[in-house]
C-alpha cells in the first residue's frame, strides 16, 4: 500500500476514489450476475417469470454482462492511475495479438480502447436507467408480461426500484470517472 505524503494538499493529490468505487460497482455487479446465471433469484423479486436459469439464452447474456462487468473494473484505474493504464493497455494489447485480432498492438492497445469503453458504460447505463423508469403505457409491458403476475409483491417492487437505482449509480460513477479523466489530461497539456 502507497503512503499518501500529506504534506501536499489534497486537492494536488489524485482523486482516485472515484475510479476505486466504479471498479468496485462493476465488481459487485459481475458477482450479482455470475449469481443470476448460475440459477440464483435473490434481488430479482419473486414473480413467477422471474426463475430463468432454464433458459440458455439468459445463461449467456448474463456471461456476456458478467464479462463486461468484470472489463468495467479495469477500466477506471486504467484511466486513472498511470500504473494500471500501462499494464491494462499492454495486457489488452498482448492478447490482441496472440488471437491476431490486431497484431499492431503487440506493445499495447491504445488508449481510446478503454476511454471508449468507459463512455458505452456510461452511456449504456444512464439510458437503461432511463428505459427501466419509463411508465408501463409507454412501454406496453405489464406485471403479468414482466413478472408473471397482475399483482407483484413489494418484494419485487422494491428489488427492481433498487436495481434501477443500481443502473444510474453505475452510470454516474463512469461519467465521474471520465471527467476526472479528461481533467487530468488538460492538466496534462
Amino acid at each position: 500500500m502507497t503512503a499518501v505524503d500529506r504534506t501536499v494538499p489534497a486537492t494536488a493529490r489524485p482523486a482516485t476514489w472515484a475510479a476505486h468505487a466504479t471498479a468496485l460497482w462493476s465488481f459487485v455487479f459481475a458477482l450479482f450476475h455470475l449469481y443470476w446465471a448460475l440459477g440464483g433469484t435473490f434481488g430479482l423479486g419473486d414473480g413467477e417469470n422471474i426463475d430463468m436459469s432454464s433458459s440458455p439464452g439468459f445463461l449467456a447474456y448474463d456471461l456476456v454482462v458478467t464479462g463486461m462487468c468484470l472489463w468495467g473494473t479495469v477500466v477506471p484505474p486504467a484511466l486513472l492511475l498511470p500504473v494500471w493504464r500501462e499494464r491494462t493497455l499492454g495486457a489488452v494489447g498482448r492478447v490482441a495479438a496472440a488471437t491476431r485480432v490486431r497484431t499492431a498492438w503487440r506493445t499495447g492497445a491504445p488508449l481510446w480502447t478503454v476511454t471508449a469503453s468507459a463512455w458505452i458504460a456510461a452511456v449504456l447505463l444512464v439510458v437503461r436507467w432511463g428505459l427501466g423508469m419509463l411508465p408501463q403505457s409507454m412501454t406496453g409491458q405489464t406485471n403479468e408480461k414482466v413478472f408473471g403476475v397482475a399483482q407483484p409483491s413489494a418484494y419485487t417492487i422494491w428489488s427492481m426500484r433498487v436495481v434501477e437505482g443500481y443502473f444510474l449509480l453505475g452510470g454516474l460513477l463512469f461519467a465521474l470517472v471520465l471527467v476526472q479523466y479528461y481533467r487530468k489530461s488538460r492538466e496534462r497539456v
